[in-house]
């Protein structure tokens, strides 16, 4: 959302829950930006959402990791980078991993801004409400399983789910990530 913006990336708080990977939900409804008006935001998360459903997100981050891989395969790494640039923010840091991981790219740092990010807060003996990966048991929306969601951390770690509000079709996302989790442990 940054580089969309067009302002440094500690400028942005934006989250992702659900799974690493395929299921990934961005929880565009929690999104805030330093500096930008509520109608820039608002114009530019509407600009990447246009035309798209969240609900087809897993089938978006399929396919356009496929391209991608395909390329770097190939020998285009050039080609692949430049391939995942044109996508969406959301689509774009759902595949970027693969891309550094397959390619041997250096990353952007935004990892080592989230590590940053945390160990300041633990530092100044903060208490913060961070995504993360949890065995729920009902305690976010009924969810069941590992899944991303927001925690309550301090110096101890983490010691509770927060239940935040979202949009409903974050939601849906949540709990399709949860299900495709479910059947991937099952398997």
């Amino acid at each position: 959302m940054a580089a969309e913006l067009g302002i440094r990336r500690p400028m942005v708080s934006a989250q992702f829950w659900g799974q690493h990977g395929d299921h990934l939900v961005p929880i565009w409804s929690r999104v805030r930006a330093r500096g930008i008006t509520e109608q820039r935001l608002a114009d530019t998360i509407g600009a990447a959402r246009e035309g798209r459903a969240l609900a087809d997100l897993p089938e978006e981050i399929i396919e356009a990791r496929t391209k991608m891989l395909t390329l770097i395969n190939q020998g285009d790494v050039s080609g692949a980078f430049s391939f995942i640039q044109r996508h969406p923010p959301d689509l774009r840091a759902a595949v970027k991993p693969f891309f550094i991981h397959f390619s041997s790219a250096t990353t952007k740092l935004a990892t080592a801004h989230a590590v940053v990010d945390l160990l300041e807060f633990l530092a100044r003996g903060q208490t913060v409400v961070i995504p993360g990966q949890v065995v729920l048991d009902g305690e976010f929306g009924g969810l069941h399983g590992p899944l991303a969601v927001p925690v309550l951390l301090d110096q101890r770690g983490w010691s509770q789910v927060v239940e935040l509000p979202i949009a409903d079709d974050e939601r849906m996302a949540l709990n399709k990530a949860s299900r495709a989790v479910e059947a991937a442990n099952k398997a």
